[in-house]
């Protein structure tokens, strides 16, 4: 540990008893033990920050965004009826209704695109 032998140990303990005594010993321990925490707390949020500055998080994908969106659709269907606040032929919440009609122009899109023009 840090090229220090046991026996070295035992003479670095023993004069810290000779200098500080018996009563302020283990005082003295405490506190180091303090210091010891604070300064590995204190190395691992700058060693935390470092590494946040130096490797930025990703920007979200498009299956990412994707993906949050659907949940996000799935849940607000699931409360609905979950809630009964959705009768059969009520209109869907508002959420759900732009998602079908984005899913209808994209389908139209590809039937135009499919049409030969000529």
């Amino acid at each position: 540990m840090f090229g220090v032998s046991i026996p070295e140990l035992i003479i670095v303990g023993v004069v810290c008893l000779i200098a500080f005594g018996p009563d302020k010993l283990p005082e003295l321990a405490k506190t180091l033990g303090d210091l010891t925490a604070h300064l590995r707390k204190a190395s691992d949020t700058l060693r935390r920050d470092f590494y946040r500055e130096l490797y930025p998080p990703l920007p979200d994908n498009p299956l990412t965004q994707a993906k949050r969106e659907l949940q996000a659709v799935s849940n607000d269907v699931k409360a609905t009826f979950t809630s009964g606040n959705l009768a059969y032929g009520d209109p869907p919440p508002e959420r759900i209704t732009n998602c079908q009609t984005a899913k209808a122009t994209e389908g139209s899109e590809s039937q135009k695109k499919e049409e030969p023009t000529a």
